[in-house]
């Protein structure tokens, strides 16, 4: 079964057994990676059962095409139920992104974020002119355009198309910003639609390769608008990927808002605008990414310590919500999805993504059999299996580690 996992992983089997013997040691937790794998092998064969194949008799290949062919039937009826929703509760002109944004509200309203000020971000924007995005919406001036544009629409565009100098200097100036520059909000959902919005966006989407920016430090997550010549689970991929992108818009705003008691907050706000932050795996020599710790603290419902998360943590901000529950809420017929983030089948070596995001990342691309992804099922199926091992002592002395290093220090000596 240990090969299984590492097969899955793409690990070195050898070491990766030698590493789960030692989470085991660590944790205590027995037999853990033996258990998921027959989770994992039985939730596939329902699941092909499931599409109307031979549990026993499909090859990886044949369950490829017909995962894209559910998938691609599945954006058809997604479509339908935003636009659906839309005519229901926007307008009558039943317009996709307006279904969207509706249906993504219901998870952004709970996120409550830690972000910069927009009076901030203009100020900034003024210092640090994107000029690329100024002609690029058509504004003769800086000004008539911060007037008529969110900001944080404007830095979000500004990240995909500035220079890369532009962006380092974006990035750079952070470093001048302390916790009075931000502000509370709930996470703000952006869809710039207008006539300047059409052909710039066109541009983000060419260099992005998808149409949704989430932007932590911003507590925004931005969606550009689909083309109209969309391939097949294009709606799918774009609302997948955007209830990913709360999940991780929550759980940065977290570590930001337990960070800004720190002398070095401006640092740790360039690290969450860098991409992320990362942590000591409690139980083994790997990181982890905070993220995991959102995602645990979520799943055990566990009291927060304040002498570890600081005073402005409480267990209510550990939001969580499982993207494919979510899909299926949205549009029911998407239930097949549901517990399938970190499925995969595995024949002859051979791997096939079951997860809902890399099925449709290869309908999107029209990705052939031999040049499929599976990024999204192997990092989940490794967050499951680390947040199985983790303990709740083991992982606050990790979170201390990053949030209160001198508390960390004062435990290890203790225990010495």
């Amino acid at each position: 079964m240990t090969r299984i996992l590492s097969e899955l992983l793409q690990a070195d089997q050898p070491h990766f057994q030698l590493q789960l013997r030692a989470l085991e040691r660590a944790s205590g937790h027995k037999n853990t990676d033996i258990k998921l794998s027959v989770e994992v092998v039985q939730a596939v064969k329902e699941k092909i059962r499931d599409l109307g194949l031979d549990k026993d008799d499909t090859t990886s290949e044949e369950l490829y095409h017909m995962l894209l062919q559910r998938v691609s039937q599945d954006d058809v009826r997604l479509e339908r139920a935003l636009r659906t929703r839309a005519a229901t509760y926007v307008s009558a002109d039943a317009d996709l992104m307006a279904g969207m944004v509706h249906a993504l509200k219901q998870d952004a309203d709970v996120v409550k974020c830690f972000a910069i000020k927009s009076s901030v971000l203009k100020r900034n924007l003024k210092k640090l002119a994107p000029k690329r995005v100024q002609k690029g919406l058509g504004y003769r001036s800086l000004d008539a355009m911060l007037r008529a544009e969110s900001p944080a629409t404007l830095v979000g565009a500004a990240l995909i198309i500035e220079s890369a100098a532009w962006r380092k200097s974006w990035i750079e100036a952070y470093k001048q910003l302390s916790p009075t520059d931000f502000e509370e909000h709930a996470l703000r959902i952006l869809s710039p639609t207008t006539q300047r919005w059409q052909s710039l966006s066109q541009k983000m989407v060419h260099n992005r390769a998808h149409t949704v920016l989430g932007m932590s430090e911003l507590g925004a997550l931005i969606l550009l608008p689909l083309p109209q010549d969309r391939p097949a689970g294009m709606v799918v991929a774009s609302l997948a990927l955007a209830l990913h992108e709360i999940n991780s818009i929550a759980a940065h705003t977290t570590y930001l808002r337990a960070s800004q008691v720190h002398g070095d907050f401006a640092h740790r706000v360039q690290a969450v605008a860098r991409g992320g932050v990362q942590l000591q795996t409690p139980v083994s020599q790997q990181t982890m990414s905070w993220q995991l710790v959102q995602q645990y603290f979520s799943r055990v419902k566990a009291a927060v310590n304040e002498d570890v998360f600081g005073p402005y943590v409480q267990a209510a901000d550990f939001q969580w919500r499982n993207v494919e529950e979510r899909l299926a809420d949205i549009c029911p017929s998407m239930e097949f999805w549901k517990q399938t983030d970190y499925l995969s089948f595995l024949q002859q070596g051979k791997r096939v993504s079951m997860n809902v995001l890399d099925t449709a990342i290869n309908a999107c691309n029209a990705l052939a059999y031999e040049y499929r992804v599976s990024q999204h099922a192997q990092q989940a199926l490794w967050h499951e299996l680390t947040l199985r091992y983790l303990d709740h002592e083991s992982l606050e002395a990790a979170v201390a580690g990053v949030l209160q290093p001198q508390l960390a220090r004062e435990t290890v000596s203790s225990n010495q």
